[in-house]
């Protein structure tokens, strides 16, 4: 909030899209229309404490009873994570939902972990299991390792078909998570995607890798 009122940009790049919905805009539209024939600002300005009130405890809410207890699963996962894989480069949750992501980036450069991690691995609310890959940075839309190009967009059976592994529900368009039925199917997910990244295989080598 403090950058947008001074000024700040937030990169030194041309966006691809502009967001309008954020704190401070929603501040802003509180304030009277150039039209308007009551310019008065007084119950507007309460009204802008209420809205800014509510987001404060909301974020301190957050952070104090979902943000920081997920800091000890993600600490727990990433000291199991060669029990998940001998690479070492995929975790498992034995909670899904937690917020990981900030606490994966923070504890990588603090133990200065490497390889760092490329896939984290969670059972979501359905009991369905989920592959989802570490973003190259906080925030980003890209991941640091996508599934497979050839499995992106493909659900159920079709998806299952091309992978070789069964039990599989969808891959993101993006490659950026996808889900299978059990745990292991999950795994073999992640794996799959290492063994592919660490020959360089690509797109037309992949039934030829399916098959070994």
């Amino acid at each position: 909030m403090d950058a947008i009122d001074n000024g700040i940009a937030q990169n030194d790049k041309p966006t691809l899209y502009q967001i309008n919905t954020g704190l401070s805009n929603r501040v802003k539209r509180l304030n009277p229309a150039w039209n308007d024939k009551d310019k008065s600002t007084d119950a507007r300005f309460e009204e802008a404490i209420k809205l800014t009130g509510s987001e404060l405890v909301s974020k301190i809410d957050f952070y104090k009873n979902a943000w920081l207890p997920a800091r000890t699963l993600v600490e727990q996962a990433i000291h199991n994570r060669h029990q998940v894989d001998p690479s070492g480069e995929i975790v498992r949750f034995t909670v899904g939902g937690c917020p990981w992501q900030d606490h994966v980036f923070q504890i990588e450069r603090e133990r200065q972990l490497e390889p760092n991690i490329k896939f984290a691995i969670y059972e979501d609310d359905n009991g369905q299991w989920r592959v989802q890959a570490v973003p190259v940075s906080q925030g980003s839309f890209a991941s640091r390792l996508p599934l497979p190009e050839a499995w992106r967009g493909l659900n159920t059976d079709v998806l299952s078909g091309i992978s070789g592994i069964p039990g599989c529900v969808f891959c993101h368009h993006s490659g950026f998570i996808g889900g299978n039925s059990s745990y292991e199917g999950a795994l073999q997910m992640a794996r799959f995607t290492l063994q592919m990244a660490a020959a360089s295989i690509t797109p037309a080598d992949h039934q030829e890798v399916k098959n070994l």
